[in-house]
């Protein structure tokens, strides 16, 4: 079975490749397209209401995604970024 995504890119090693491995990147495209045309032509407004839960979902599932690459290409918040947040360095 192949590795969570999350654990492929941190799997501790520098050389490791996506592309020898059985890792399939989510199809966040194809999710999103399917999630609005369903709400596009849903008429239950409870129905609608959960359509939106999951693209509110899958949003964070993409900028998940998005952090953990900026991480791991090597940005870091500069600590003014985050005494702007009201965040310190290490919280």
């Amino acid at each position: 079975m192949p590795l969570p995504y999350h654990q492929l890119r941190f799997a501790g090693t520098s050389e490791f490749s996506l592309l020898g491995s059985m890792f399939e990147p989510p199809n966040i495209r194809g999710r999103m397209h399917a999630i609005c045309a369903l709400y596009a032509y849903t008429p239950v407004q409870e129905r609608r209401a959960e359509l939106l839960d999951a693209l509110e979902l899958l949003t964070l599932e993409v900028a998940h995604l998005m952090a953990l690459d900026l991480l791991e290409n090597g940005w870091r918040p500069t600590p003014s970024e985050l005494s702007d947040k009201g965040m310190t360095v290490g919280a």
